[in-house]
């Protein structure tokens, strides 16, 4: 799909040679429900394999990345067949706090989900969507501050753009053929643990592009 239904275009892929090969948390916005997390974990599996910044020398397939895992909602990968095959990939599913399915709730942090996500840094790499939702400039969720304090990972921005458009919110449709698709890994953050966690979640967004500044610039 990436190579020739929606062109993936990667900027930055290098960078994830120079790390170390467990506790890395990548935080990135959010577009589709599945393909912008399969596309990042596509780049993984290319350019540690050494493919660079492309996708397209398919011998990464052989010997995909197999220490990544990334966080998501436990009704959504309930939801169906195919979310229930990818949950059995290396999804880390956590209860969120503050909404199931078209409901808003209030709840307790899901302890359990904030202790396998640990463990899933102690093995390898997370990836995690700080909004928690695919609607652009929404609020990040302040639980993702409070593991970056906890457990102290690198922590690597990801931008994402053009997913919606060519996939739609599922990420599973062929929504536009042949609109090119993007991914970009910036440096890792350089932070402050002790910080406060909101200003350590100040950070995370506007690394990720969806701060309050970038929301006026686009």
């Amino acid at each position: 799909v990436f190579r020739w239904v929606n062109p993936l275009s990667v900027t930055g892929a290098e960078r994830l040679r120079a790390l170390p090969n467990k506790g890395v948390l990548f935080v990135s916005n959010h577009q589709t429900v599945f393909a912008d997390g399969i596309a990042i974990h596509q780049i993984m599996s290319a350019a540690l394999s050494g493919d660079g910044d492309s996708t397209r020398g398919l011998r990464y397939l052989l010997r995909p990345h197999s220490s990544y895992y990334y966080v998501a909602a436990a009704e959504t990968m309930a939801s169906g067949l195919i979310p229930r095959v990818l949950a059995y990939g290396s999804a880390v599913c956590v209860e969120r706090t503050w909404k199931e399915g078209a409901l808003v709730v209030s709840r307790n942090v899901d302890l359990q989900g904030v202790s396998n996500i640990e463990r899933a840094l102690s093995d390898g790499w997370v990836l995690t969507f700080p909004q928690g939702t695919t609607r652009p400039f929404a609020q990040g969720r302040i639980g993702t501050a409070h593991l970056i304090r906890a457990v102290r990972p690198i922590v690597v921005p990801v931008v994402v753009s053009g997913f919606y458009e060519a996939f739609g919110k599922s990420g599973l449709a062929f929504k536009h053929p042949g609109r090119p698709v993007r991914v970009c890994i910036k440096e890792p953050l350089a932070l402050d643990y002790d910080a406060a966690p909101d200003v350590l979640l100040s950070q995370v967004m506007d690394a990720i592009e969806q701060s309050e500044l970038h929301r006026a610039a686009a």
